[in-house]
């Protein structure tokens, strides 16, 4: 039997990225399950739930696609549009899923296109440490840093 290895960066024209209509939504995620449930536990879980970003992507209020080689679907990312009086941002509600390597630059190109489709300044996420990291060294700039005390 033969061991499935993780693709490479040549592997990433295998991977196409998809806009989930609404009524799918529920597929994808299910599909996702356990990769949703670490993101959320290592991202921003504590201020948002996947019931949460499956009701808004089910009503069209939040963007999500599918990163699928095939059918078969290994990752996604939920998006939302936030219009504040100084400025419109493309922020990154949820990234879930695996070999993130490979399609991340893809995920950006299609990011730069639609901020510049629904008119926005800038794209934005809240990271935990080890994906600031990474965004830092593909020319992401921080903007903040979140503290908190409970």
């Amino acid at each position: 039997m033969a061991s499935k290895s993780s693709p490479t960066k040549r592997d990433a024209q295998d991977f196409e990225v998809s806009r989930v209509p609404p009524e799918l939504a529920d597929h994808v995620f299910d599909q996702l399950a356990p990769m949703v449930a670490r993101a959320l536990r290592h991202g921003a879980g504590d201020s948002t739930t996947e019931a949460h970003l499956r009701a808004e992507v089910r009503t069209g209020n939040m963007a999500m696609w599918a990163v699928h080689r095939g059918a078969e679907i290994v990752a996604c990312v939920v998006l939302s549009v936030y219009r504040y009086p100084a400025k419109t941002t493309v922020f990154i509600e949820l990234a879930a899923g695996r070999d993130l390597g490979v399609w991340v630059e893809r995920i950006e190109e299609l990011l730069r296109d639609y901020r510049d489709l629904v008119g926005a300044d800038t794209i934005e996420a809240t990271c935990r440490d080890g994906m600031t990291r990474r965004l830092l060294r593909r020319g992401w700039r921080r903007k903040a840093t979140v503290v908190e005390l409970r």
